[in-house]
C-alpha cells in the first residue's frame, strides 16, 4: 500500500515539476526527490535510466517490479 500510494505521489509530483518548468506559478519543493527516495527505500535501488514517453518521465511500473526482484 505505501508503495501504491508513492506511485501516485510520484505522478503529482513529476506533472508538478512540469508545470513550473513551464512557468506556471508554484515551486519545486523537493517532494519528487523524496518520493524517489522513499520508493528506492522500499524497493531496492530503481532503475532510472528507462523513463516513460511522457513529459513528465516517469517511471514505469517495471522500474520498481525489476527492483524489487534484484533486492529479494
Amino acid at each position: 500500500q505505501k508503495i501504491e500510494a508513492l506511485w501516485r505521489w510520484e505522478y503529482e509530483a513529476s506533472a508538478l515539476s512540469v508545470a513550473v518548468e513551464e512557468g506556471m506559478p508554484g515551486e519545486d519543493d523537493g517532494l519528487l526527490r523524496r518520493v524517489m527516495l522513499a520508493l528506492g527505500t522500499l524497493t531496492g535501488p530503481i532503475d532510472v535510466e528507462h523513463t516513460g514517453p511522457t513529459k513528465q518521465h516517469a517511471l514505469p511500473r517495471s522500474a520498481i517490479a525489476s527492483a524489487q526482484a534484484k533486492h529479494k
